[in-house]
């Protein structure tokens, strides 16, 4: 799956991208929502990106809640 439509959609203070409890939804990368600076609620639950980086949400300095699965290293 291809997160890119999202990135438009500058406005979103909340979003939620969620596979279900029995598939996980799989996405290329985080990268299109780096431009969502607006966001403040992101739940990203039971989701993997291709390229295994959060990188891409370090520029979202309005977030005030993340929730993410143990599905990304550690160190990020």
């Amino acid at each position: 799956s291809r997160l890119d439509p999202v990135a438009s959609l500058t406005s979103l203070t909340a979003l939620g991208i969620e596979g279900s409890i029995w598939t996980r939804m799989r996405v290329s990368t985080l990268a299109p929502l780096s431009g969502l600076h607006r966001l403040r609620y992101l739940f990203l639950t039971n989701l993997t990106a291709s390229d295994s980086s959060l990188r891409h949400l370090h520029s979202l300095s309005g977030l005030e809640v993340l929730q993410i699965g143990a599905l990304f290293p550690d160190d990020e």
